[in-house]
């Protein structure tokens, strides 16, 4: 992977746009979708489906104060107005929490994006529901602020069929090493 920052975006949206554009089969969920930016990056590089997950409840960001909420609903949609993927279908928003979406879900994930918690064991929460799926790609957002935790997520994943492919400081990135084949369930 690169760490080019093309057209003047942040290394981490460079690495969404890069991820999304490699996904060959399933869907790409984006866990915490804030005002949609993501998205629309993902659904500029992809045929793939694209999903976000969030339940717009109200919350103030540990970095900076940013206050969330239901209130971001409405900028999310006003946002993605309009926005499409390259196969010209548009993006799906489940206004659940992670958790709660990852009992109804169905079929292969290409790349599953989470933005990372402000302690490790709230991510491994959000991450751990999706572990019946098959997952080509997880990667972890916000590394720089949690750097003592990521170790260990990065190898409980590992654990999990999971190899870090990392090459930057803001974002761990893992693939699945036996994508293409249908590979047992994740070990609990």
């Amino acid at each position: 992977m690169s760490n080019n920052n093309i057209s003047g975006l942040h290394p981490t949206r460079t690495l969404k746009r890069e991820l999304a554009s490699r996904v060959t089969r399933g869907c790409i969920v984006e866990i915490g979708v804030a005002y949609g930016d993501g998205i629309k990056e993902i659904c500029g590089v992809t045929k793939a489906p694209v999903v976000g997950i969030d339940p717009f409840l109200p919350y103030v960001s540990f970095l900076g104060g940013g206050r969330y909420g239901p209130e971001t609903k409405r900028r999310y949609l006003e946002n993605i107005a309009g926005v499409v993927n390259l196969a010209g279908k548009r993006p799906i928003l489940i206004e659940k929490r992670a958790e709660v979406a990852a009992a109804t879900w169905q079929g292969p994930i290409g790349l599953l994006w989470v933005d990372i918690g402000a302690d490790k064991d709230y991510t491994w929460q959000v991450i751990k529901p999706y572990e019946p799926f098959v997952i080509q790609y997880i990667a972890i957002n916000g590394l720089e602020y949690s750097s003592s935790e990521t170790p260990e997520l990065v190898r409980r994943l590992e654990r999990q069929g999971m190899r870090d492919i990392t090459d930057q400081i803001y974002v761990a990135v893992l693939q699945r090493v036996r994508f293409r084949q249908a590979g047992p369930r994740w070990v609990r």
